[in-house]
C-alpha cells in the first residue's frame, strides 16, 4: 500500500469509483466537485490522504497508463481533531481518522484486496499518530467488523416536511437567530467547550474505570466542507437557474438567548433530505415549557428550510429519547451508513462495550 500523491493517481481513484457512485453526474463535473472539496480548509495540507493498494510491479516501467490500471483498491482518510477521555488519563486531545471512499474496481474484487488494504491502513494511521478511526459502512457490518471497525449505534428519525409537529406549550414563540458563516466559528467553539464539560462530567459517573469515551471534535471546517458540498450540488441539480439565486446562506438556527441550543444542517440534494449535522438542546424540555417550545421551533425551522429547497424530509442520526418525545416520532434503525469505530492501537480487538462514541452525529461523516 502506498499514498497516492500525484494528480493522475488521485484522479484515477475518482474515475474508478465514479462508475458506481456518480448518481448520474458527468465525469468532468464529478472531478470538479472532488477538486473543490479537496481545496477546503477541512481537506488541504494533507488532512486528506488517498491510499492505494498496488502490485509489486507498480512503477517498474514508465508506462503510466499501465500503472493507473494496477490500482487494486483505494481508500481516503481525513485527519480530524478528537478527544479521548478516561478515568486514568482525563481528557486528551488526539488525532482521529475518518475513513471514506473505500473502493475496489469490479475486475479486482473477490481476491481479498479490499480487506488487505484496510488492514494495512491501521499501520499507516498509527504512523501518523492517530488514536481512533471511524467510518460509515454501506456494505453491512460484517466486512469492516472483520478488519477492525466495530459497528456502533446506527439509528435515525425522519421528519417529513408534511408532518405536523406537536403543539408548543407556549403560544408566543421567540424568533430564532440564523446561523451564518460569520457566526459559525464562535458557536462551534462554544459547542466544543460544552463537549469537554460533558466528558468531564461523564468521567465522574462511569461504571468502570476501564471504559474509554471518544468524540470527534466539532470544528467549523467540517461544517464548511459539508456546506461546500451542498452548495455545489445545489447548482448541479438546478442547471437552468442562475447560481446567484442558489446561494445557501443559512447554515442553521439558534436560541436568541444562548449558544447552548442550536441546530446546524446540511442540504443533501441527491437523497432529497435536509440532514441535521449537529443538534444541541441543553436542559429538560419535559419540565421547561420554553425549552420545549424552542426545540419544536428548531425542528420546524428544519422543515421550513427543507421545503424552501424542495426537499421532502429532515433526518437526524442517533437522536436521543428527548428528541423522539419532542417530535413525537419513534427512533428507527438505519440500514445504511452504519457507524463503525476502532482504536488505532488495538484494531480488531477492542470491545465495543468498553469504548463509547460520544456525540455520534452526522457532522462526523465525510
Amino acid at each position: 500500500m502506498i499514498e497516492a500523491t500525484t494528480p493522475d493517481l488521485i484522479q484515477k481513484t475518482w474515475a474508478n469509483n465514479w462508475e458506481e457512485w456518480a448518481k448520474g453526474v458527468e465525469k468532468p463535473t464529478y472531478y470538479e466537485r472532488e477538486i473543490v472539496l479537496s481545496k477546503t480548509n477541512f481537506s488541504n495540507n494533507h488532512k486528506i490522504r488517498t491510499w492505494i493498494l498496488v502490485p509489486k510491479t507498480f512503477g517498474v516501467n514508465s508506462n503510466k497508463p499501465d500503472d493507473l490500471e494496477q490500482i487494486l483498491s483505494a481508500v481516503e482518510t481525513y485527519e480530524r481533531p478528537g478527544i479521548v477521555a478516561t478515568v486514568a488519563g482525563g481528557l486528551q486531545d488526539v488525532s482521529s481518522f475518518s475513513v471514506a471512499s473505500v473502493y475496489t474496481p469490479a475486475k479486482y474484487r473477490r481476491h481479498g484486496y479490499g480487506s488487505l488494504l484496510m488492514r494495512l491502513l491501521w499501520e499507516k494511521m498509527a504512523e501518523l499518530g492517530g488514536c481512533f478511526s471511524f467510518l460509515y459502512s454501506d456494505v453491512g457490518p460484517t466486512f469492516y467488523g472483520q478488519v477492525g471497525w466495530t459497528p456502533r449505534r446506527t439509528d435515525e428519525i425522519q421528519v417529513q416536511t408534511s408532518y405536523a409537529l406537536p403543539p408548543a406549550p407556549l403560544l408566543t414563540e421567540e424568533p430564532l437567530e440564523q446561523i451564518t458563516d460569520d457566526t459559525l466559528d464562535s458557536l462551534v467553539a462554544h459547542d466544543h467547550q460544552m463537549l469537554r464539560q460533558l466528558l468531564q462530567q461523564r468521567l465522574t459517573t462511569l461504571p468502570s474505570t476501564t471504559k474509554t469515551l471518544v468524540a470527534v471534535r466539532p470544528e467549523p471546517n467540517c461544517f464548511r466542507w459539508l456546506h461546500t458540498r451542498g452548495q455545489f450540488n445545489a447548482i448541479l441539480k438546478n442547471p437552468t437557474r442562475d447560481p446567484a439565486d442558489l446561494k445557501i446562506a443559512v447554515l442553521g438556527v439558534k436560541d436568541p438567548q444562548s449558544k447552548d441550543n442550536f441546530v446546524i444542517w446540511y442540504h443533501d440534494f441527491f437523497a432529497d433530505q435536509l440532514l441535521i449535522l449537529r443538534w444541541r438542546l441543553t436542559g429538560e424540555p419535559e419540565t421547561d415549557p420554553r425549552l420545549t417550545t424552542l426545540g419544536l421551533g428548531m425542528i420546524k425551522a428544519c422543515q421550513d428550510e427543507a421545503r424552501r429547497w424542495n426537499l421532502s424530509k429532515v433526518k437526524f442520526w442517533n437522536p436521543d429519547e428527548t428528541f423522539s418525545k419532542l417530535v413525537g416520532l419513534k427512533i428507527e434503525t438505519r440500514p445504511d451508513s452504519i457507524c463503525s469505530l476502532g482504536l488505532v492501537q488495538v484494531p480488531a480487538q477492542e470491545d465495543p462495550e468498553t469504548v463509547e462514541w460520544v456525540l455520534n452525529e452526522h457532522y462526523s461523516w465525510c
